[in-house]
């Protein structure tokens, strides 16, 4: 997928500050933004805007070569570019409910999940997973337009008949169609 704009999508982002601090060790971060729902509370997924279409590059190469990690529990940061501009601004760090949980998943720094490790091997599988997901989504909603496709013909040619009907019915003709 070619990258249309600066900024990327980031699945299982914590807080603004953490998404700042992980992308800004090797390209600029202009900002980062959490998603939250309607009571505040993280989604898991984030915004990411960089300086520049090459820093969004470089960010997405960097971090699709390994397994990067922002909390104790080995999920996999997951990248993806966004095509539209997002207008929100977010949690602020400021607003985070620093409660146990909180700080159970900021135990650990942000890394990269050492090769052949435990949290390598769970969040490689966890990127296969996550590819599985998007091919069967792509594939249901090739499924959703073809049978949608399908039902609008079958509409056409019922519409047809009807009118069929019509006219005949009409001139007097009696004819039955059944589905």
């Amino acid at each position: 997928m070619p990258l249309q704009r600066k900024q990327l999508c980031v699945c299982f982002a914590c807080h603004s500050g953490s998404l700042t601090e992980a992308f800004s060790v090797f390209v600029q971060v202009e900002r980062a933004i959490v998603v939250v729902d309607d009571r505040g509370r993280p989604s898991g997924k984030g915004i990411v805007e960089f300086s520049g279409k090459p820093a969004a590059w470089k960010a997405l190469d960097r971090y699709s070569e390994g397994s990067f990690l922002l909390t104790t529990f080995p999920w996999p940061v997951t990248l993806e570019p966004v095509d539209h501009l997002d207008d929100e601004e977010g949690l602020p760090e400021i607003l985070v409910i620093k409660n146990n949980q909180f700080h159970k998943e900021q135990k650990q720094p942000l890394r990269f999940a050492q090769p052949g490790s435990f949290e390598c091997k769970y969040a490689m599988r966890w990127k296969a997973l996550t590819e599985v997901e998007k091919q069967q989504q792509d594939q249901v909603d090739h499924n959703i337009k073809e049978a949608q496709h399908a039902y609008g013909s079958v509409i056409s040619l019922i519409l047809a008949l009807h009118v069929l009907r019509k006219t005949f019915a009409l001139r007097d003709f009696h004819f039955s169609v059944s589905f």
